[in-house]
């Protein structure tokens, strides 16, 4: 594969049925996968997101690369190194969830909180960042009065193409 195509164009067969998990259809979800298609459009190899669930666990979302079983999927986990990390599950391109082996538990507010983000991005990605102090792309430390007020920093508002410095 190219080093500059797209891993978003990536397709593959689907599983046959009797592999694959439940899911539960989250309706149009689209708008997460725009998100972080629009930043690697804009030159991030791996576009990512965090957010948080209500007891403050973190979720990250990743795109699948192209050697995964699903590339091009959207990869929820708490974060931590593979092997030793929390996966809730994934979401397909046309917007299915599938839960993973720790979401069961979270299923009701992950498909909230995802419903949510894919409404409305900058609102949810500024939830995480007052929540934090962190950017919810690449979690640095917040320190502009601006980026502080809408959850992530001025860079990551270009790559991602969300609004940046405007006070309500």
């Amino acid at each position: 594969m190219a080093r500059n195509a797209s891993i978003f164009a990536l397709t593959r067969p689907a599983a046959p049925a009797s592999l694959t998990r439940p899911a539960v259809q989250l309706g149009n979800v689209l708008g997460v996968v725009e998100l972080l298609k629009r930043a690697q459009a804009n030159g991030l190899l791996y576009p990512k997101l965090w957010l948080a669930f209500a007891d403050g666990c973190d979720l990250r979302i990743t795109v699948a690369g192209e050697r995964s079983s699903t590339p091009g999927y959207l990869m929820l986990t708490d974060g931590k190194p593979f092997d030793s990390n929390q996966y809730f599950g994934r979401i397909s391109l046309t917007g299915e969830l599938e839960i993973g082996r720790n979401g069961h538990a979270r299923a009701a507010e992950l498909a909230e909180l995802l419903g949510r983000l894919a409404a409305d991005p900058a609102k949810v990605a500024a939830e995480y960042g007052s929540l934090t102090g962190h950017c919810s792309f690449c979690r640095v430390r917040l320190s502009d009065a601006r980026s502080i007020f809408v959850g992530y920093g001025r860079k990551c508002a270009s790559k991602y193409g969300l609004p940046w410095g405007e006070r309500s």
